[in-house]
């Protein structure tokens, strides 16, 4: 009898690890083999194990069956806290996959308070884990890791290394998430995934994904497509459906980043019809949020007020924070979110772009969310921009999504070839009378602009292909902006006569090309501007407003008659 109690009372923790570890099948019959023999609460606790099991493979039905036995026996019968705790636990883990939040918080309570009464000490690891996933959703982001920390702790005390590092997991992805620490964070996922040990391949997965997303954030678009390579091979292996939605949300992301938006719809899409939206809600909801951005950039506008409408009703079920937040940027209603300041850093930077900020472009780059910068230029995901100086000394490279930001750069000369090609195609001889002075000698001073252009090239890291060149000399490539932020000149301009293309490091390409253009042409107007530059009439409006505010063009005549002319031009 004693050898045939200790292999019953051992099968429920066994159920627990084969189902936590994805083998269900392996679990489901090592169950049917002890049922007939288990005590009631352990009856209980095999169904919560494999209900968690089923759950994390997406088979659904049986999940829910097992979990609504569980709450329907403990009513019908003289239950044990450790049964109510098991039942509660279960059902509120359901409702948390299945994103209804508050509900999952509220049986999340109680099977915490049963664990409690019990001094039940895997009970309280696993309710706190649970209450700290609901709380960190619902936005009380520091009482989620507080409660995070008190589930280790638990967890500890009973030294289940499995739970531990689920834990140490879960905790490091929702730093990572929120932003806690913006420097430290890449490194620390990458050590992490180099743990030798995993409990389980739904923690690494995990880790996959949310180093993918780092990285995007980051613009290093390149990198992360690498790293989503690595989380397929796993996911294939698991065959988990919700991973692979994550998986192609995380690649719709970086399609969009590199304005592909059609094919990034199309991902997003064909990932709807995987979800089961009677119970992926939470999925749903963040699949439905990319929907709509898409569709937003992509000018399908009835598709895109009805995807807002779904979102919001969905939002309402769901009682997640971060959806709210994202209505809330939609709807131009700042209190319409949950969220409190500096409880998500990264969403507090979007916020701050959303509602105008005029420094937010400053401090995306010192905490290197680079692929945050199409937001703060008005989504401009295709723009190909190098800027000097938004951070002092520094030069931002940016090219459809892919971002690198140089922090010493502090040349004059880098600024002044810079902003010379980017007035238009530079020949050697052009390079060294305007920048260095002197009459051109190819014996003298070839070496002199080849060695600049090298330094130059260098300088631009591995968006050096963005300097074009040939045996004549140089150009930047099609539709690159150049910006100096901080120098207002790149050479001395003399006193009372009007600019010269070039000089000016606070126009843009278009501007200076503009200018160079009006030496031998009468007069600009806004229309010819948008042939010109293939930009919107609000582009070209703004870019020869701003030359007329700085004094470099003068406005005549009135409406759609209004011409803009260089300062001495007489017409």
């Amino acid at each position: 009898m004693t050898g045939a109690k200790t292999a019953i009372e051992f099968s429920h923790y066994v159920v627990g690890a084969l189902s936590f570890t994805g083998k269900v099948q392996d679990a489901k019959s090592l169950f049917d083999k002890h049922e007939p023999q288990l005590s009631f609460d352990e009856l209980v606790a095999c169904r919560f194990f494999l209900g968690v099991g089923y759950t994390r493979i997406s088979e659904y039905i049986p999940a829910e069956t097992l979990f609504s036995k569980n709450l329907a026996s403990i009513r019908s019968h003289t239950s044990t806290n450790i049964a109510r705790f098991y039942a509660f636990q279960g059902v509120g883990f359901y409702r948390y996959f299945s994103g209804r939040i508050i509900s999952s918080k509220k049986f999340a309570d109680r099977a915490y308070q049963e664990a409690l009464e019990e001094r039940f000490t895997y009970g309280l690891a696993l309710a706190e884990d649970l209450r700290g996933h609901t709380s960190v959703l619902t936005g009380e982001v520091s009482e989620g890791f507080s409660q995070f920390e008190n589930a280790k702790k638990h967890a500890e005390n009973i030294s289940s290394t499995g739970l531990i590092q689920a834990i140490d997991v879960t905790m490091t992805n929702f730093k990572a998430y929120f932003g806690s620490d913006f420097k430290q964070t890449i490194s620390f996922l990458k050590q992490f995934l180099k743990h030798p040990n995993w409990s389980d391949s739904y923690s690494q997965i995990s880790l996959f994904l949310e180093l993918c997303r780092q990285l995007t954030l980051r613009g290093r678009l390149i990198e992360a497509e690498e790293i989503l390579a690595e989380a397929f091979k796993l996911i294939y292996q698991v065959k988990h459906k919700r991973y692979e939605i994550q998986m192609n949300l995380r690649h719709a992301e970086i399609l969009y980043k590199r304005n592909d938006l059609t094919n990034s719809l199309n991902l997003i899409v064909n990932s709807q019809k995987a979800i089961d939206k009677r119970v992926d809600i939470q999925l749903l909801v963040k699949v439905k949020g990319m929907e709509a951005k898409l569709q937003k950039a992509l000018g399908l506008h009835s598709d895109y007020q009805t995807t807002i409408l779904d979102l919001k009703a969905l939002t309402q079920r769901h009682g997640g924070a971060e959806a709210f937040r994202y209505l809330a940027r939609v709807f131009d209603e700042k209190n319409y979110s949950p969220w409190k300041r500096y409880q998500d850093p990264v969403g507090d930077i979007v916020d701050d772009v959303t509602w105008g900020s005029k420094t937010a472009s400053k401090v995306i780059v010192q905490k290197g969310l680079l692929s945050l910068l199409p937001l703060a230029w008005n989504n401009a995901k295709d723009r190909r921009a190098i800027i000097f100086d938004l951070l002092p000394n520094s030069v931002l490279v940016f090219d459809q999504g892919e971002a690198v930001h140089y922090p010493n750069i502090g040349s004059k000369l880098f600024r002044q070839l810079t902003a010379k090609i980017a007035a238009g195609f530079s020949t050697k001889e052009e390079l060294i009378h305007e920048i260095w002075g002197y009459k051109y000698s190819p014996l003298k001073h070839d070496s002199l602009v080849y060695t600049a252009i090298a330094n130059l090239r260098k300088a631009l890291g591995k968006m050096s292909y963005l300097l074009e060149s040939d045996e004549s000399g140089y150009k930047w490539a099609d539709r690159v902006e150049i910006r100096f932020s901080h120098i207002k000149t790149v050479s001395r301009i003399k006193k009372n006569e009007p600019p010269i293309p070039g000089q000016s490091s606070q126009l843009n390409y278009r501007q200076l090309k503009c200018l160079e253009q009006l030496i031998s042409r009468e007069f600009e107007d806004v229309s010819n501007y948008q042939k010109l530059f293939d930009v919107s009439r609000a582009t070209a409006t703004r870019d020869l407003t701003d030359l007329t505010n700085k004094g470099y063009l003068k406005k005549l005549g009135k409406g759609r008659a209004t011409k803009y002319v260089l300062p001495r031009s007489k017409v």
